[in-house]
């Protein structure tokens, strides 16, 4: 399970952070398995966060993060959205990071 904390500050002020929980039928643990920060001040990261299904075909469910005020160029908000790649219990975590899509 993951929960967003767009508000938190990790390691940079106001940078927001996500953290999820391992769980099982008895339901979720009590402390977070795992923490991962936005990165720079103000990006709203984990303001949504949503279960993405296996998208890399590993067997392991993956997450959307989005974070909509995070800035590229540290001037203009664009957002971005992030896939983290579950991992079992002692696995490395790896995420992708993919630029806002504008339709015009």
């Amino acid at each position: 399970m993951g929960v967003g904390a767009y508000n938190y500050t990790y390691l940079k002020p106001d940078e927001g952070a996500v953290m999820v929980y391992r769980g099982s039928a008895l339901g979720a643990e009590p402390t977070f398995a795992w923490i991962f920060g936005g990165g720079k001040n103000d990006t709203d990261f984990g303001y949504s966060i949503a279960g993405a299904g296996d998208v890399n075909h590993d067997g392991q469910m993956d997450l959307l993060v989005g974070a909509p005020l995070y800035k590229l160029d540290d001037k203009e908000p664009q957002g971005r959205a992030f896939i983290f790649h579950g991992a079992a219990a002692g696995e490395v975590v790896y995420f992708q990071v993919h630029l806002p899509l504008v339709v015009r």
